[in-house]
């Protein structure tokens, strides 16, 4: 049976429940492909089940056997550029804003985390999918710089600008609650993080990086502040 875009791309959503150590994404491509995956070698294929979508449309549109010789190329396009941009950007974004939401309340916090992550993972299914079935040329288009990476530097900037905001807010309430070594403790931290984004030579390892500062900091400054309270009584 040759199922439509409809049906590819609701199978898809389903891909991550065939992995496995050995074959990784492959079971799931072949049963979203059914009978037109039919000599798909043994051989593994992993690559970012976000992605996925692309190698689903260049089986379709190239045949299995040009997808077999490109293989290995295709493999490590949508580990790089899916990796960057959900793993490396679209996640920590959804996380900081969750964060930022908790203020309000901790349903507007899921709410955020959902709101921030979940459209733009469908789109970015969706997109790799209709790209994928225009075949190999709409692919490498998309997988280029020009493509899918052209959103990286805007979510990084975005990303930036909620780090600031969510460590602004921290210090900043310390201060106006009179807590003033928390405050401090915070600026500092802030600037530390701001210095680590800048610095291009750490590459993936930044976002991660300003992330456990800021938790070993806020760490810190909780345990300093509950041997004040403790000592005071």
């Amino acid at each position: 049976m040759r199922r439509g875009f409809a049906g590819l791309f609701g199978r898809g959503l389903f891909l991550e429940a065939l992995f496995n150590p050995r074959g990784k994404q492959r079971g799931g491509i072949v049963w979203i492909l059914d009978e037109e995956s039919r000599g798909l070698s043994e051989e593994p294929f992993n690559a970012n089940p976000v992605l996925a979508g692309y190698a689903v449309g260049w089986i379709r549109t190239e045949g299995i056997e040009d997808f077999r010789r490109n293989r290995s190329s295709l493999t490590s396009a949508l580990g790089g550029v899916g990796d960057r941009l959900i793993w490396g950007l679209l996640r920590p974004l959804a996380v900081v804003a969750s964060l930022i939401a908790t203020v309000v309340s901790p349903i507007a916090a899921a709410a955020a985390l959902l709101l921030v992550y979940n459209p733009a993972e469908i789109y970015l299914r969706w997109r790799s999918l209709r790209q994928g079935l225009e075949g190999r040329a709409a692919i490498l288009r998309d997988l280029s710089r020009d493509g899918l990476l052209a959103h990286a530097p805007r979510m990084a900037r975005l990303f930036a600008l909620l780090i600031g905001a969510l460590a602004g807010s921290w210090f900043v309430g310390h201060i106006a609650s009179g807590r003033y070594f928390e405050g401090a403790a915070g600026a500092v931290v802030s600037t530390c993080g701001w210095l680590f984004l800048r610095r291009r030579a750490l590459g993936f390892w930044r976002l991660p990086l300003v992330a456990f500062v800021l938790g070993l900091a806020w760490f810190a400054v909780e345990i300093v502040r509950a041997m004040t309270i403790a000592s005071g009584r």
